[in-house]
């Protein structure tokens, strides 16, 4: 899908300019571990929807694992390695297991135009938009996306009773 997205959407392939720069070689891990990695903290608090989600403990850990030999290479590396599939043409076999996707309408990195399309592709898909969400959809609304779980295994029969 993001394929499909990026090819077509201007205001995507802007969301997405972090992904060209991320493909260079130990630029990126010098920019994001420096002063402390606080590149890192102001990626989740400068976009979340509620910057109060991320405490300062929470930010000093994902700072400190972030400034781990290696880490910051690793975590890049998702991005390097999919790079290629965001140009190439792949064949893709439909997904026949219930998905559920929960987005943050607020996402300043994922534009709602990937929420839309899975027909064919996926059996079983709903697509729960969560208002007054980020990117960071589990922090910024952990409440609503709690229940949005439960309420979609739920109905499914995916929730055995407690006992």
């Amino acid at each position: 899908m993001f394929r499909r997205v990026i090819r077509h959407s201007w205001s995507q392939r802007l969301r997405s300019w972090y992904i060209l720069f991320f493909q260079l070689p130990s630029l990126p891990e010098m920019a994001l571990t420096f002063a402390g990695a606080r590149a890192v903290e102001r990626t989740f608090t400068g976009m979340a929807r509620n910057p109060n989600a991320f405490p300062p403990d929470i930010l000093a850990r994902y700072r400190d694992n972030a400034l781990r030999p290696g880490a910051m290479t690793a975590m890049l590396n998702y991005y390097r390695a999919n790079a290629p599939a965001f140009v190439k043409s792949a064949p893709s076999e439909p997904v026949h297991v219930p998905t559920l996707m929960i987005w943050g309408e607020h996402d300043t990195a994922l534009g709602l135009e990937l929420t839309e399309g899975y027909d064919g592709l996926v059996d079983d898909f709903t697509l729960r938009r969560l208002p007054q969400a980020s990117h960071w959809v589990q922090q910024d609304a952990p409440d609503a996306v709690n229940a949005t779980i439960a309420e979609w295994m739920s109905a499914r029969g995916l929730v055995a009773g407690r006992g």
